[in-house]
């Protein structure tokens, strides 16, 4: 019992989880049934009507041939051939372009046979090439067919009927036969066979299944497979106990099947025309059928427990032991809102509010220690400011001295010398200018220029700066004095360790609303342990662990960009190689009122 005393949580869960979890369970089960109903219904009716659309389109491309083959009547010399069931050799171009003209009028046309019964020859069309010759066929007379009828027959090995040579690759073939006759008569003069290749089937059908998950099957009255998607079945008696179902139903339909060799969902629909008899059937397996609906449960549990955790915890927050801690530190918060800051919390828990109670002191010390170090840091502010004034000197005064340097310096033909006093006086200026803490870029770099200059006079050849400014960067406010120190780090700890002309290089861009500024150099750089030193340094920069000796150094602008931006402002170390030292100073877009800066709304 003690360890359920302990925690709150303990004692809600025993009390709430089967009032939680037994509702969850039913409702994934509903789910789970509803989903099944609705995917087999959907299954089906998406099916019957993708089928019914394939059925038309197989329809309409067997209508052609069996127009096709209509167009022995429609010529002249055709109908006299037919009437007198015999030809001449001087009618053979005429058949011959016959034949032709009926292989060329529909897609996958094999072969095309015409057999006359006056003089018992045949000629055959296959492949381009023309044939001539006795049939050895038996002729489809009116015992097969109604007269002026047509009868097609299921898929078979293609032949040369007896007439051509035989061909060395036999096709799947269906066959449209049609008896001729003496028009208007019933008297049979001959008959018309169109092979056509499976590759039309292939190709109608294509859409009507996925060839990696179902089953397609197109059947004749007989039960034999006319196509199929598994090549081994055409042309064979399908022996499948549902194939009986099929003839019972309507012109188009569905059921469920489930034995040994399928389990899912048969969908089947039937071409019925003068000539043919055929039922189109499509297997949709139940393991791909029900993969969707297995990831909406999988969803689903997931979202449940998801829930029971919520629940759980909202039992937790609104429990009635949650009133009696709360007082307690209530009590205490307002004696600590009086000024005593070290007042006790009495909270003699073990639980989840005496951690809270707990972390509430730790915290109220602390922030205790704060406010007695800002006594100090303000202390130490004042101190500074005294010495800073005590340092100073009339800007005045030393910018009218420079200016008479520079002026004589003029009088005596240096200007060299008056260039670099100027440089100086500027820097002076810039730098005493207390007012303005938050300058334009372009200022920034002027103020580095200046300084750089006075460098290259004393280096000269071996010194090269070079600076990229974005145009669109120059005028972006931001802090005073944050360039010019990571450049004198440069001159104190990478100039002389330099191999050959020493290199320095201002850059800066604008990239995804942020304001890039990098300084880097050829130096010696920095030993991969020291550089890790240096970054633990910057990542806390109040510590007093900073030589005065390095003037404001890394530290002290890292302290500045946390004065301005907190967080949004970062500084980057880095090492170049082969050498080299590179830190990248990476600011917000800021808009600037008198000395104070704002994040951009825009951004």
């Amino acid at each position: 019992m003690r360890f359920i005393k302990v925690s709150i949580r303990r004692q809600l869960i025993a009390l709430m989880s089967a009032a939680v979890i037994l509702p969850i369970s039913i409702s994934i089960l509903l789910t789970n049934f509803f989903t099944t109903k609705m995917i087999d219904e959907q299954t089906m009716e998406e099916n019957i009507r993708l089928l019914s659309e394939g059925k038309q389109n197989i329809a309409t491309y067997l209508d052609s041939i069996n127009h096709a083959s209509l167009s022995v009547y429609y010529q002249t010399k055709m109908n006299d051939i037919l009437t007198n069931g015999t030809a001449s050799e001087d009618d053979k171009p005429y058949i011959y372009t016959t034949l032709q003209e009926i292989s060329q009028s529909v897609k996958h046309v094999y072969q095309v046979l015409l057999s006359l019964n006056g003089d018992n020859r045949a000629y055959l069309y296959a492949e381009q090439k023309y044939y001539y010759g006795t049939s050895a066929i038996t002729r489809p007379t009116a015992s097969f067919v109604k007269p002026y009828s047509a009868i097609l027959f299921s898929t078979h090995p293609s032949s040369n009927y007896g007439i051509a040579p035989f061909p060395s690759t036999s096709y799947p073939v269906f066959s449209l036969y049609r008896p001729l006759f003496n028009v208007p008569s019933q008297e049979a003069t001959g008959f018309l066979a169109i092979d056509v290749k499976l590759d039309a089937l292939q190709q109608l059908s294509s859409d009507l299944y996925d060839k990696d998950r179902d089953h397609f099957f197109i059947l004749d009255k007989a039960g034999v497979v006319v196509f199929a998607s598994n090549d081994e079945l055409i042309g064979r008696p399908l022996n499948e106990s549902w194939v009986a179902l099929l003839t019972q139903g309507n012109e188009a339909g569905s059921f469920k099947w489930d034995d040994l060799h399928f389990q899912g969902v048969i969908v089947y629909t039937k071409l019925s025309e003068s000539y043919l008899d055929w039922t189109i059937v499509k297997q949709v397996p139940a393991h791909y059928m029900y993969e969707r609906r297995r990831e909406l449960t999988f969803t689903n549990a997931t979202v449940s427990a998801v829930l029971l955790m919520l629940v759980m915890i909202a039992v937790v927050i609104v429990s009635f032991r949650l009133t009696s801690p709360l007082k307690n530190l209530i009590r205490s918060m307002n004696k600590i809102q009086a000024g005593q800051l070290n007042e006790p919390i009495l909270v003699e828990r073990s639980d989840e509010f005496g951690i809270l109670a707990h972390r509430f002191q730790e915290m109220m010390y602390t922030i205790n220690d704060l406010i007695v170090n800002k006594y100090k840091l303000d202390l130490a502010t004042k101190t500074y400011q005294l010495k800073m004034l005590q340092a100073q000197m009339n800007p005045h005064f030393l910018h009218n001295a420079l200016q008479s340097i520079g002026a004589s310096a003029l009088d005596h033909n240096a200007p060299e010398v008056y260039t670099l006093v100027s440089s100086l006086g500027q820097m002076l200026h810039y730098s005493m200018d207390t007012k303005h803490t938050i300058v334009p870029l372009s200022a920034e770099i002027n103020y580095v220029t200046g300084y750089l200059q006075l460098q290259q006079q004393r280096f000269e050849e071996k010194l090269q700066i070079e600076l990229e400014l974005e145009p669109d960067t120059t005028s972006l406010p931001i802090p005073k004095m944050i360039i010019q120190p990571l450049v004198e780090n440069f001159f104190k700890h990478g100039f002389h360790h330099t191999q050959g002309a020493a290199k320095l290089r201002i850059q800066t861009r604008l990239q995804d609303g942020l304001l890039y500024i990098l300084v880097e150099d050829n130096g010696k750089g920095v030993a991969e342990e020291q550089l890790l030193k240096l970054r633990q340094q910057l990542a806390k920069p109040d510590s007093p662990a900073v030589d005065e000796a390095e003037g404001i150094g890394l530290t002290n602008v890292q302290l500045r960009l946390m004065l301005y931006y907190g967080v949004q402002g970062c500084m980057l170390l880095d090492t170049m190689s082969p050498h080299g030292f590179q830190v990248t100073i990476i600011l917000p877009i800021l808009q600037q009122e008198g000395d104070t800066i704002h994040e951009n709304a825009d951004r």
